[in-house]
Order: structure tokens, then C-alpha cells, then sequence
């Protein structure tokens, strides 16, 4: 049973977990030259149960776990992330790198005209219903859009033979954490993290048939970072 305690001011989370075993725990490594890469270790999916105490008093908590741990010795540079829970354990992911003039950001503010001048440099759209082997898309595309908060919103979809996934997710708040070094110039990296929503989820199965979600059961979190880290 794994154990994790957040403490802060007034503000304290207690949750504990049982680790679980593969193929939901994941170990990846990926080699961008022979020297160079990065190593993946992720919890995709995992219930936990807990308790938080804030100012106003203490409430049970209950609810799906997603973590990873990722050492690297390559550049840094922009991606697109999400990963989302459903209720019964169902969850998606999904991730890719690019370039584009985003490397040259100084600043955390977003610029909605740069959100799809893009170069994508990997694709990936994976789904995993629960009790099912994940579901890994092909010919995945990727959109950023606005909505009314200003805050950017994601649409994902990808074919598998018969089978297709396409789902759209809305951003609620920001937090940015901004990463300096000199290498050469003054290196800023920007990684932005957005506690999220799915509005849209459309599922169609090997036989045809199309399964509609509106999102109400699914939590998440998005990431969308700009700039370059040079190591």
C-alpha cells in the first residue's frame, strides 16, 4: 500500500493507494540518441481513499490516481499531455511532442494565434476501458481551441481499424511553473498545468456502433508548455 501526504498552511490530504501490477504499471525507455533519452515509470490507474482537513473541517475522499515518474538527460521541448479517469476505472491518454515558434516564448502568457502552428512530432491517443487491454490509435489529430475563460481546450481523435475515438476537453484553471538555466543564452522553459473537464467523448466500436459521452464521470488534467530547456 502506497501512502502519500499533502501538507501546506491550513490545507492537509491524506490518501493511500495499493500499488497495482502490471500491465497498468508502466516502465518506459526511450533513447533519442545513443546517450541521450528519457526513462518512464507510471501508475496508470489506481483507486485511492482519504481524507482532507482544511480550515472548514475534514471530509472523506475517494477517487482514481494517475502517477509518473520520468528522468531525463535530453533538451526540452514543447508537448501537448492529458490524462483522464472515468468513475468505473475507464481512462485515456494522450501526449505529443512538437516545434514551433512556441520554442522562442518568454513569457507564460498564452497567444491563441500560435495555438496550431505546430510541427507534430509524435502522435499518441491511447484508451483503455476498464477490464480491457489498452487501446493504442493511429492517425491521431490534434487541435487546440479558446473558450470563454480565455483558458485553451483540447480535441483528440484517432482510428483503429473499425474503431474510432475522438474526445474534447475544456481547461478550468493554470498553474505554470517556469524553468531557467544558461546554456549558450538564457534557456526558459514554461510548463502550464490545467485541471480539466471532457465536454465531448464519441467512441465507435469494432461492430459500428457509437457510444456518447458528455463527461460528467471523467476528471483530468492537461498540460500545454512552451519554450526550450537545454541541458
Amino acid at each position: 500500500i502506497t501512502k502519500l501526504r499533502f501538507h501546506r498552511d491550513n490545507f492537509d490530504i491524506d490518501i493511500e493507494f495499493t500499488t497495482p501490477v502490471p500491465p497498468i504499471v508502466g516502465y518506459k525507455r526511450t533513447l533519442m540518441t545513443r546517450n541521450m533519452g528519457f526513462d518512464q515509470q507510471k501508475i496508470y490507474h489506481a483507486n485511492f481513499s482519504g481524507k482532507l482537513t482544511a480550515r472548514d473541517g475534514t471530509r472523506e475522499l475517494n477517487g482514481s490516481v494517475y502517477m509518473q515518474h520520468i528522468c531525463l538527460n535530453t533538451p526540452a521541448i514543447p508537448w501537448l499531455w492529458g490524462v483522464f479517469h472515468r468513475n468505473d476505472g475507464t481512462y485515456f491518454t494522450y501526449f505529443t511532442s512538437y516545434l514551433s515558434r512556441h520554442i522562442f516564448r518568454r513569457n507564460s502568457k498564452c497567444r491563441p494565434k500560435w495555438d496550431n502552428k505546430m510541427r507534430l512530432l509524435n502522435k499518441n491517443l491511447n484508451y483503455t476501458p476498464v477490464g480491457e487491454k489498452t487501446k493504442r490509435f493511429k492517425h491521431v489529430h490534434y487541435k487546440v481551441y479558446r473558450h470563454e475563460n480565455g483558458f485553451p481546450g483540447f480535441e483528440v481523435s484517432g482510428e483503429l481499424g473499425d474503431e474510432k475515438l475522438r474526445v474534447k476537453v475544456i481547461t478550468i484553471a493554470k498553474t505554470t511553473y517556469t524553468f531557467s538555466r544558461w546554456k549558450f543564452w538564457r534557456n526558459r522553459f514554461f510548463y502550464n498545468e490545467f485541471p480539466s473537464e471532457v465536454v465531448e467523448l464519441e467512441y465507435t466500436d469494432k461492430n459500428g456502433k457509437v457510444h456518447k459521452e458528455t463527461g460528467e464521470d471523467w476528471n483530468g488534467n492537461c498540460e500545454y508548455t512552451w519554450g526550450t530547456l537545454l541541458n
